[in-house]
């Protein structure tokens, strides 16, 4: 881009791919975490 980096959109801005946020196994310390705090909800 020939414009300062300061001076971008945010649109314009690129990042590399990000990991996902839920894994596909669930620990048992986890469910009963999710559990604690949807009762707490």
């Amino acid at each position: 881009m020939t414009i300062p980096k300061t001076q971008h959109h945010l649109y314009e801005i690129h990042t590399a791919a990000q990991p996902a946020l839920i894994g596909e196994i669930l620990y048992a310390e986890d469910i009963v975490e999710i559990v604690r705090l949807r009762d707490f909800l």
